[in-house]
Formats: structure tokens, C-alpha cells, sequence
């Protein structure tokens, strides 16, 4: 049930009889994603109430771009991944209208994803062939960019369509930032490391990070830390052996009744990585995989 259907739902149980749903509801709107969450935790009316908000916010972001009902199905079909500074904004105060929607997907689903965009009024841009030097890491094969012009509008609307040679996770685990290490997958929002996200701090894992890219997390209203600076929790956690599913990872479901248990059983693929120092003494992604494919995927249990 959406916002819409709630607005329109008589409430009891929890939530105080006397209490207009839509005063109710207008007080989950305007609270922020981590009040939300916390939120989820209540009782099942909160837990639905918050998670119908959440979803709302999800589908307004989509929709600036693309019909969101048929990008969730695409991303459905095509195991994508969404990325980037669009899906921090759901889980920030900052106040920025993201430029573009960074998708993540496996080569063997790109023609198929980009025929969608196509049909949805997009146009191929550019087309960039990347390898480790020019990309910084080995898991991004291709770069597409999509655009479609909106009557009106002061700019077009932009896709960039990442193409991976292995799970999308591994190439989103790879970036430059450890810790804002966000993703939204047709199941719900991923966040690799809730605390220090929620504190707007990042952590920079190797050189060279660009002035441009430096500047735009620091808009975003995050605040460069050195590790040494982390709590004795977090710097753990920057050094533990994680996987994607583990209780260090905070997931977001975007329908009520989808939880933890079943995203282990039917979302996304599992991952496995543990942060090390490089060349310079930044602490970078090394993945674990299980040596019989490049998909990130390995069937044993390390933690």
C-alpha cells in the first residue's frame, strides 16, 4: 500500500486513533531516512507507514528521470544496480538535484538495457571502452551515456550505463570512497557502511581522487576523515572480512514483509571483500571470489 492508498486507509492498532492519517503521514515525510529506520523497528504499523514512505521517495527520484514503473521492472530483468550521487540523496539532508542516474549492469543484460532506454525516448551519447588504467579498477569494461531532452527543462536527463565484466557490486565496492558505498537494487537500498554514511564523513582509499569529485561529496555535506579519526568500531570494519549480507550491512527493503532473511535467499548475489592497504597506504577493496568465475560469487562462509 502507497502513500496514497494510506491517505485514504483508516488507521488503529499503534498509531493513535485520534490522529489523522495524513498528519501522521505528513510527520514520516518529513523525517529523515535514518529516523525512518529506526522507525521500522516499532512496531508493523511504523514498519509499514515508514517503508511506504521510503518506497514514495525511491519512486520520486526515479521518475525525474524515467517512468519508475518500468525502470523496476527493467532493473528487475536485467539484475541492475543503481549507484552514485542519486541514491545518496536518499539518504542525506543535502539538497541537490543529481545530474544523472548511474546504472550498474552485467555485460550479458547491456543490450537488452539499453534497447529499453531507447524506447524510452533516450539517445546514445557516448561510448567509452575503459580497462583498469583508464577506470581504476578491473571490473568496469564499458561506459555508455544516454541522454534525453525534456521539453522545458534546463538540461537532459542522463543515464550512465556502466557495464561490468563481473557482479555490479564488486565494481560499485571498488570506487574511490570506502565508506559512501551506497546501492539501490530493485529489492531495496544498500548500505555498505551505515554509521560513518550517517555521520556525512567519508574516508578517501586511494590517489588520486580528483578536485572536481572531492568538492562534490563535500556539497553533499560530508566531511573528509583521515582513518584515524574513525572509532575503534568502524576502523574494524574497514579491516574485517565483510559480505554483502552480513550484519554490518544495513538493508533497506522497499516493500513491507521483504526483510533481511529473504533478500539473503532472493536478492542479490552474494559478495565477499576485506579493505587493504595499496602502494600509498590507503586501505582498498580486495574481493574474494570463488576461482571458478569472475562474478564475485563464492560459496564459502568466511566470517
Amino acid at each position: 500500500m502507497d502513500i496514497t492508498d494510506r491517505r485514504n486507509a483508516s488507521t488503529d492498532g499503534p498509531v493513535d486513533p485520534d490522529l489523522p492519517i495524513d498528519a501522521v503521514l505528513t510527520m514520516f515525510e518529513s523525517m529523515r531516512m535514518e529516523e525512518l529506520i529506526k522507525l521500522r523497528s516499532v512496531n508493523h504499523e511504523f514498519r509499514a507507514l515508514a517503508t511506504s514512505v521510503i518506497r514514495h521517495r525511491v519512486h520520486s527520484l526515479l521518475q525525474n528521470f524515467i517512468d519508475f514503473r518500468a525502470f523496476l521492472q527493467a532493473m528487475r530483468d536485467s539484475n541492475a544496480v543503481v549507484s552514485g550521487s542519486a541514491v545518496l540523496l536518499l539518504l542525506t539532508d543535502a539538497v541537490f538535484e543529481p545530474s544523472d542516474l548511474d546504472v550498474y549492469l552485467h555485460h550479458e543484460h547491456v543490450s537488452v538495457f539499453l534497447a529499453f532506454l531507447a524506447k524510452h525516448g533516450y539517445e546514445k551519447v557516448s561510448f567509452r571502452a575503459t580497462d583498469e588504467k583508464t577506470y581504476g579498477q578491473e571490473f568496469i569494461s564499458t561506459v555508455y551515456r544516454y541522454e534525453r531532452v525534456v521539453r522545458g527543462a534546463a538540461a537532459p536527463t542522463t543515464f550512465n550505463v556502466i557495464v561490468t565484466s563481473a557482479n555490479p557490486l564488486l565494481a560499485i565496492l571498488n570506487f574511490d570512497i570506502t565508506n559512501v558505498i551506497n546501492a539501490l537494487t530493485v529489492h531495496g537500498i544498500i548500505v555498505f557502511y551505515p554509521t560513518i554514511t550517517f555521520d556525512n564523513k567519508f574516508v578517501i582509499n586511494r590517489l588520486p581522487l580528483s578536485i572536481a569529485r572531492h568538492t562534490k561529496y563535500q556539497e553533499r555535506g560530508y566531511r573528509e576523515i583521515t582513518i584515524d579519526e574513525l572509532s575503534d568500531k568502524q576502523k574494524h570494519l574497514l579491516k574485517a572480512c565483510r559480505h554483502v549480507h552480513d550484519q554490518h550491512t544495513l538493508f533497506v527493503p522497499l516493500h513491507d514483509g521483504f526483510d533481511r532473511d529473504i533478500w539473503f535467499e532472493e536478492g542479490m548475489e552474494n559478495v565477499y571483500w576485506t579493505m587493504r592497504n595499496d602502494e600509498f597506504g590507503f586501505p582498498r577493496p580486495s574481493f574474494i571470489l570463488d576461482g571458478n568465475t569472475r562474478r564475485g560469487i563464492v560459496g564459502v562462509e568466511l566470517l
